[in-house]
């Protein structure tokens, strides 16, 4: 759990990604993880390349966010269906189009199959994860955005927060304070 927990503060920090935002993500893909026969650290690494996709493409944080909880629905499903891969298109298009290339297809052949129900979990999963350092070094390549920084700074207060508060027990205190005065 720990291990899990800081790298997620490491892919939000580093992505520019709300923690929470990254959290549900991996919390989404992780439910799949025994249909795909996946790792915990596949299903770290598949969070980070769909949000670093979703940067390169361009999408905003909301869009990242919407796109997002459709490709978690369309893994989760074992077959992507035209919903979940219409919002993709719609809010993700870097993430459709390598999918499309790591299953040897452009995108119109790979819609073309989704709406045939071919589009499988695994070879969307397979398609992402064999595409991983071609990805990492893209995403290293492109400039960060005040919306990012802003994210990565709101990441690391948090923890901050988190861990003084972890060693001071400050709203331990403050919520035993308020149940005295109240009882």
């Amino acid at each position: 759990y720990n291990h899990v927990s800081s790298q997620l503060y490491q892919l939000s920090r580093a992505n520019g990604v709300a923690l929470a935002d990254t959290v549900s993500l991996f919390q989404n893909l992780a439910r799949t993880a025994p249909e795909l026969g996946a790792t915990n650290e596949q299903m770290l690494e598949l969070t980070n390349l769909v949000q670093q996709l979703g940067i390169i493409g361009g999408s905003t944080n909301a869009q990242l966010s919407a796109g997002l909880l459709q490709f978690s629905q369309g893994l989760a499903a074992g077959t992507f269906r035209a919903e979940e891969f219409n919002s993709i298109i719609e809010n993700l298009p870097e993430v459709a189009n390598r999918i499309a290339k790591g299953m040897g297809l452009t995108v119109g052949q790979l819609r073309g199959a989704v709406i045939e129900g071919k589009v499988l979990s695994k070879d969307v999963f397979n398609s992402l994860l064999n595409q991983s350092g071609e990805i990492g070094t893209e995403f290293e390549n492109i400039p960060t955005s005040m919306e990012r920084a802003g994210q990565s700074l709101t990441a690391s207060i948090s923890r901050f927060v988190g861990l003084v508060d972890q060693q001071v027990r400050a709203t331990e205190r403050a919520v035993n304070a308020l149940e005295a005065s109240a009882g």
